[in-house]
């Protein structure tokens, strides 16, 4: 980890946890507030409990055998750094296991006042596959998975004017966390998770992460990019659909989202 305002020294140097497997995607996450824990140190053969400074740094990687792992760095006494490893996904332990190349972070952003206090200061992560995305919460040194999306199986084509299979090569989402409202949840702005499969686009509203009734996450529909037709390389007469490829939110409510066809189109979510 280097500094880019002085590239001199690194500040940090992490063992690769991958175990020479190709690293295929790294987001910085947004770390998680002070931990109420006590280090003990021995100074002068005397015990002082220290309270742990607040968390440096928190990334997530993911590799070609489709191991997910979250990198915490704290700062202890002395200007030492400490860095801990949890394994979100271990590919050993499935049978039919697909990886996750597509990851996303949630960030806190203190403009938007949410419902609850653990949503609020929750580090939560979503990982696209081929199949579905999952979200996870990071907590303390663990990982666990709390919410699954499956893609869906169809689609409707402008094109063929029909209901379509979606293709292999059209099967990894997009996504991206953000603030705004939605033509379900109008009152005021929800923390959101927006996923892209092709041309449809599926909002996840975050409500609580710790609800006693389990009622957290919403789903709240697709939606359908138009006009979603462009003419093919081939011949004027035939056309393909398009699809999302990039997709970011720009300020509340509002999605940019570039297309195969590099086109940007700017969507409101309510």
């Amino acid at each position: 980890m280097i500094d880019v305002t002085e590239f001199k020294k690194p500040l940090k140097k992490i063992n690769d946890h991958h175990k020479n497997s190709s690293v295929v995607s790294l987001k910085f996450c947004d770390w998680i507030k002070e931990r109420n824990i006590k280090e003990v140190m021995q100074v002068n053969s005397k015990t002082i409990n220290k309270k742990e400074d607040k968390q440096l740094w928190m990334f997530v990687s993911s590799d070609t055998e489709g191991r997910v792992i979250v990198t915490t760095v704290s700062s202890l006494a002395l200007g030492v750094k400490r860095s801990i490893k949890i394994v979100c996904v271990n590919p050993n332990k499935f049978l039919d296991f697909r990886p996750f190349p597509v990851l996303a972070c949630k960030f806190h952003n203190s403009k938007y006042k949410m419902p609850s206090v653990e949503l609020d200061s929750a580090s939560l992560i979503a990982m696209g596959s081929n199949l579905e995305v999952c979200i996870h919460h990071v907590v303390k040194e663990t990982c666990p998975k709390i919410l699954t999306i499956s893609r869906p199986k169809q689609y409707p084509s402008q094109n063929t004017g029909m209901v379509e299979q979606f293709q292999k090569q059209h099967q990894i989402p997009c996504l991206a966390w953000g603030y705004g409202r939605t033509p379900c949840f109008k009152d005021q702005s929800h923390c959101l998770l927006a996923i892209a499969w092709g041309p449809l686009i599926q909002l996840v509203i975050a409500k609580d992460v710790e609800s006693k009734t389990k009622e957290d996450f919403y789903m709240d529909g697709h939606y359908f990019i138009a006009p979603n037709t462009i003419p093919s390389k081939e011949s004027d007469k035939d056309y393909k659909d398009v699809w999302v490829e990039s997709m970011h939110f720009l300020d509340e409510s509002l999605l940019i989202c570039v297309t195969n066809t590099r086109t940007v189109r700017v969507l409101y979510t309510q």
